[in-house]
């Protein structure tokens, strides 16, 4: 079992996490902060890949990523849906 050896602090990440949950708006956002989280309090990534229907390769990289970049880099970086039209009709 491979132990991560993170760069910035757990708690300082956990409490983080914890002040977006609660102040934002965005589901699909506030699902994934609070999947790390549980990650970073220890719960295993195995029982919660099963639980989320998320592969636990994918939890992994999440917590990689905010580790690395912080929670904003769970933020999809393009809008789902169509674009606006560019001209008025």
């Amino acid at each position: 079992m491979n132990i991560r050896k993170f760069k910035s602090d757990k708690n300082a990440l956990i409490a983080e996490g914890n002040r977006i949950v609660s102040s934002s708006d965005d589901a699909r956002f506030i699902r994934k902060v609070t999947i790390v989280n549980l990650l970073l309090r220890g719960m295993s990534a195995k029982l919660l890949a099963d639980a989320s229907g998320e592969t636990d390769r994918t939890l992994s990289n999440w917590v990689r990523s905010v580790d690395e970049y912080g929670f904003e880099s769970l933020r999809p970086r393009k809008q789902p849906g169509r674009p606006q039209s560019l001209t008025k009709s």
